[in-house]
């Protein structure tokens, strides 16, 4: 397949494949002339890794190959089974140097038919949000705004040629194609989470009843930190009105990170989420996005900046991600102050 540079007067010739386990090291040589070393995913420099994970058919990877034989740009997508075989589609890098030719568009074309075709009951995709080029053809594709990632890396860290401007945090959006996925029957949230929850469920086409009721329950969740990009998470299964403190709690030890972020996972199937969610906010944390469908059903993502300030006016969005970034704006700007 041709494509063209038409300013630079260019041509390159690409092919689009699967990778095997034995192209771990032309994938990493293509995330490594953007990212350098400093790529969120440090898992993917283990090559031994990433093709055990290629092998396994945990981690599919597109190609868009040259006749030199490296890689013009590359696809990644996660399949976590355990939810039902969700998958995290769609991480474009684009080797710098192969830019402005209209890659990007066929080739997520070419990534998303294999990835719909594998059986993933729902696929999300997480395009970056310091400009729209992976917005739209996700838009193009059939994907939904969902919500906002204010912690993907840290820009002092990850460094890339589109910067992000002054947030301190490479934010992406979170988009959704449910496929095969069906909507939970019933989830719980707070009353002033009930007008986003229906909107983005509206938005791609589901109605599950949306109930205001409470239970709380004993704080259970399991707390991971990224050292490298600087941030904690939350993964929220039940709790009440101590757990924010306690997730809080949890992040003290990395207090001393100017850049600390936190985002909580709630799980909204059960009545305790609304009391979660309720000492969450409380404790400074805001709605951040809703994974609509997963392999218990939905999960509310909130988050906690902490210290560090979010540049909304710098946040490039398109379509739908305009609409919900205005929203989750105001949740950002009611919330309780406490860090």
């Amino acid at each position: 397949m041709i494509f063209t540079n038409a300013s630079a007067a260019k041509e390159l010739n690409i092919v689009f494949r699967e990778a095997t386990p034995q192209d771990a090291a032309e994938v990493l040589a293509c995330i490594q002339s953007e990212y350098g070393d400093h790529y969120f995913a440090q898992s993917l420099y283990d090559l031994n890794y990433m093709a055990s994970e290629i092998r396994s058919g945990s981690l599919m990877v597109q190609l868009a190959d040259l006749n030199d034989g490296s890689a013009a740009a590359i696809i990644n997508t996660w399949y976590f089974k355990h939810l039902d075989n969700i998958a995290a589609f769609g991480g474009l890098i684009v080797r710098p140097d192969c830019r402005r030719f209209g890659i990007s568009g066929p080739f997520m074309e070419y990534a998303f038919d294999i990835a719909k075709n594998t059986g993933a009951a729902a696929l999300y995709s997480y395009p970056y949000a310091s400009h729209t080029i992976t917005q739209v053809p996700a838009m193009k594709l059939g994907f939904v705004a969902c919500g906002f990632e204010f912690q993907r890396a840290d820009s002092g860290i990850m460094s890339y040629s589109f910067g992000g401007g002054h947030n301190a945090k490479s934010i992406c959006g979170l988009c959704v194609m449910p496929h095969r996925a069906k909507a939970p029957a019933r989830v719980f949230v707070p009353d002033d989470l009930k007008p986003i929850t229906e909107k983005i469920y509206g938005a791609v086409g589901m109605r599950p009843d949306i109930s205001h009721e409470g239970e709380p329950d004993t704080d259970m969740f399991h707390f991971a930190v990224s050292e490298h990009n600087r941030y904690c998470s939350a993964y929220v299964e039940s709790g009440g009105e101590a757990l924010g403190a306690a997730v809080l709690g949890a992040a003290g030890a990395y207090r001393h990170w100017p850049t600390l972020t936190i985002n909580a996972y709630v799980n909204i199937n059960r009545k305790s989420a609304v009391p979660s969610i309720t000492a969450l906010q409380k404790a400074g944390f805001f709605f951040a996005g809703l994974f609509p469908v997963t392999g218990d059903g939905a999960v509310v993502m909130l988050h906690h900046p902490m210290n560090t300030q979010i540049y909304f006016d710098e946040i490039k969005t398109t379509g739908f991600f305009t609409d919900l970034l205005s929203d989750i704006r105001e949740h950002y700007e009611k919330r309780a102050i406490k860090a």
